[in-house]
């Protein structure tokens, strides 16, 4: 069987400790340039509102009919949905990575990150959803966990040091 992933370039990310990230978050083989997409998230939000019973039903129908997450101990497989694996965008590359401060009066500016496609896709449990929201998550062993902000991945080796632009 043939590898069909793509992997992003540094220059595809507009930082390049974002890529660095993303290694050490997902792990080399699994960094596929198809979870990924730069563009404006209200357009990608927009496209996965038209794209998202039909990529649901096809996932259904492949038998991940069950809460893939499983986040939280009330998680259950009823009013199933799509979550994304790496969200459409997030403050935590600016806020971890770059540590920009926050405007007053303001939140941390936000990055267009993740993309609608399947391979970036999970079937979530409303509440598990709900639970991850933008949050990043990697998967150790059979599980996902939630990266939260004293996790060791929010300071992996940098060969370059964080430029703001």
């Amino acid at each position: 069987m043939t590898n069909n992933k793509q992997k992003p370039q540094e220059s595809d990310f507009e930082y390049p400790e974002d890529m660095e990230f993303f290694v050490s978050l997902l792990g080399e083989d699994q960094l596929d340039k198809n979870k990924f997409d730069f563009r404006d998230p209200i357009l990608k939000r927009r496209e996965f509102a038209k794209v998202n019973k039909s990529i649901m039903a096809k996932l259904l129908a492949d038998g991940r009919n069950r809460c893939e997450l499983r986040l939280l101990e009330s998680c259950n497989d009823t009013g199933l949905v799509l979550d994304h694996i790496i969200p459409l965008s997030s403050n935590e590359l600016n806020k971890r990575i770059r540590k920009l401060p926050t405007p007053r009066g303001k939140k941390i500016a936000r990055q267009s990150v993740g993309s609608n496609h399947p391979s970036n896709l999970l079937v979530a449990c409303p509440k598990c959803n709900g639970y991850k929201k933008h949050r990043f998550i990697k998967r150790v062993g059979d599980k996902w966990l939630i990266v939260k902000g004293d996790d060791p991945i929010w300071h992996f080796n940098m060969s370059n040091p964080p430029k703001i632009r």
